[in-house]
């Protein structure tokens, strides 16, 4: 699913059997769309719930480092090979933070860094 200003929503088909593997629905219908943007938000702060870790000691500079990097789409390698860690150093890394935020996954980290107040540390 994906949004546009909230007024455009785009849909893989589920409807219509036998179709293109990569066809799908654009709606604009005002009542859909408001809809879908409703389900999002509230998904998107179940994802973001431990988000409540105060701001001084909620990361290292380390870990801001590696958030930054996995923020611009590179995988746990790339991040290690661009700040010279190793791989090992990145996972323990990451889980020290998923532990200091109560979280399980690193989709959580992600969704919680999104709106962390800790992005503008160095």
């Amino acid at each position: 699913m994906m949004i546009f200003d909230s007024r455009h929503l785009f849909i893989d088909n589920h409807v219509v059997a036998g179709a293109e593997a990569n066809s799908g629905w654009h709606l604009t219908d005002r009542g859909s769309v408001a809809w879908a943007v409703h389900v999002f938000g509230a998904l998107w702060n179940r994802a973001a719930r431990g988000s409540s870790v105060p701001v001084g000691g909620a990361t290292t500079g380390r870990q801001r480092q590696i958030l930054v990097e996995l923020e611009a789409c590179c995988t746990t390698q790339q991040a290690a090979r661009r700040l010279g860690f190793g791989e090992r150093t990145i996972t323990k890394e990451l889980s020290a933070l998923r532990t200091a935020l109560g979280v399980r996954t690193p989709y959580q980290v992600m969704a919680w860094w999104a709106t962390s107040p800790g992005r503008d540390l160095p």
